[in-house]
């Protein structure tokens, strides 16, 4: 996690962070004595292991994903591989997200979003 928050956010650090959450989750589960990601014991455990982990300021939903990220890195990285070169974003600096802040609040105004933060007073 250290990585992704101190600008290294590369596809294999976003892949091991969520390879260390399923982990998390995991070790939870055992914990817990359980087979499902339910229950207070579970919930528990799991609130125990987060903080622990550096992963208890993430919120559930994101978790969720990352974990399901995880479990399917290996179709992911199928489905990049049959990509063509001239549909990737290339990153810049060769590790950078590809798009500036203002490209990406420009992108996003064709959803709907304003283009740009309204700043707070």
């Amino acid at each position: 996690m250290s990585r992704l928050e101190h600008d290294e956010q590369t596809w294999p650090n976003w892949c091991a962070a969520c390879a260390a959450l399923l982990a998390v989750q995991t070790l939870a589960m055992t914990a817990a004595q359980t087979n499902k990601p339910e229950g207070p014991r579970y919930r528990q455990a799991m609130k125990h292991f987060l903080a622990c982990h550096g992963f208890d300021h993430i919120h559930k939903s994101t978790r969720s994903l990352m974990c399901e990220v995880a479990r399917n890195i290996a179709a992911i990285e199928i489905w990049r591989s049959k990509l063509p070169a001239d549909e990737l974003l290339p990153a810049r600096a060769g590790v950078a997200f590809p798009l500036s802040e203002d490209e990406m609040r420009w992108h996003l105004s064709y959803f709907g979003l304003p283009e740009k933060k309204n700043p707070s007073p």
